[in-house]
């Protein structure tokens, strides 16, 4: 959330990459940290966290365009979008054998609702570089031409959400069937998983109070 919000304020200069960089290698660390109680998880997590760490440090030092250091940026998308699905996939399955909705639950699965949102933006990206102009956004909203992390965020949220503005639009097949896939994922989730823990955490409140009331 907070790389959405600095995002508009350092528009067209090295201290928004960097910044960024910064602010995303924090999200590697909080997610190795948050499983490393569990040795099998922190191996994983810190394997697929690391190789994203380097990637991302070469890309924004080095700024790849072919050959081995595209390759490596490549590599640091796809251990990206690994690292955000490996995380997905350990807080839906604490949140969902738990016995009780407690607000915690439900700020977990709001957790997982940005990381689908950050984790399908990574994806765009990965579309990005290997298939150049998958991606169109008007002019008067882009006059460089030039798609960067803050756009493929930008474009991730408004179809997870279903929003969807227009000013950023997908060109290709896959990258237009991505979307669909996101946009029907964002609706499904909301209206069945979140809906259903909130749902479920206010009967408790509810019937918590009237076993008060009665005593």
């Amino acid at each position: 959330m907070i790389q959405l919000l600095v995002s508009p304020f350092l528009e067209g200069g090295g201290l928004k990459s960097f910044l960024m960089n910064i602010l995303f290698t924090t999200v590697l660390f909080a997610g190795v940290y948050a499983v490393s109680n569990i040795r099998k998880h922190l191996i994983t997590a810190a394997t697929l966290g690391g190789f994203a760490f380097l990637g991302i440090w070469y890309s924004s030092i080095v700024q790849p365009t072919a050959g081995l250091g595209l390759a490596l940026a490549i590599l640091s998308v796809i251990c990206q979008t690994a690292f955000i699905i490996y995380v997905i996939i350990l807080i839906l399955s604490s949140i969902l054998q738990t016995t009780k909705v407690t607000i915690d639950t439900i700020y977990g699965a709001v957790s997982v609702y940005l990381l689908i949102g950050f984790g399908f933006a990574l994806y765009y990206v990965l579309l990005e570089i290997l298939h150049p102009g998958s991606f169109y956004i008007d002019d008067a909203h882009n006059l460089n031409n030039l798609i960067d992390w803050f756009d493929v965020v930008y474009f991730s949220f408004t179809t997870l959400t279903t929003l969807g503005y227009g000013d950023m639009t997908p060109v290709t097949a896959m990258a237009r069937i991505v979307s669909i896939i996101e946009a029907i994922l964002g609706v499904m989730y909301l209206a069945i998983l979140i809906a259903r823990f909130v749902g479920i955490f206010i009967a408790q409140a509810m019937a918590s109070s009237k076993e008060e009331f009665f005593e």
